[in-house]
């Protein structure tokens, strides 16, 4: 992992294999030894967030199962496309799973915000094919 760039909560970004991801300055991240092994962990702070960046071709398979300890966080999923933002779902649960088949070759992101005034620890797996 390597530390990128400040994002607007003055969190960091950090590089890996698949893509990057971007949390608050509080969050505590560990990753999971390889896919299909278990679940990855992050503990996301009141007010923060943890988001997942990464690449997809037209017609990939982005999946996604997560759970949470300790409440409720808004989770979306969305693309940074032509300068904007394009939410593909938005929904508060403390758990979720799914797939979504990229429309477009580019960018897309799994974004998962603690709105509560409580830290949240979040358990989870995003996967392409």
């Amino acid at each position: 992992m390597k530390r990128i760039a400040k994002n607007r909560w003055s969190g960091v970004c950090l590089v890996l294999a698949a893509g990057f991801i971007c949390g608050g300055g509080g969050l505590a991240i560990s990753f999971a030894p390889a896919y299909g092994m278990g679940f990855a962990t992050a503990h996301i702070p009141p007010g923060e967030f943890f988001e997942i960046n990464t690449r997809a071709e037209a017609g990939t398979e982005l999946r996604w199962i997560w759970h949470t300890e300790g409440g409720e966080l808004a989770f979306n999923m969305h693309t940074h496309e032509h300068g904007g933002y394009q939410y593909l779902i938005q929904k508060t649960t403390a758990a979720d799973t799914g797939v979504l088949t990229a429309d477009h070759t580019g960018g897309y992101s799994y974004m998962w915000e603690n709105k509560t005034t409580a830290p949240i620890v979040l358990r989870y797996q995003a996967i392409g094919n």
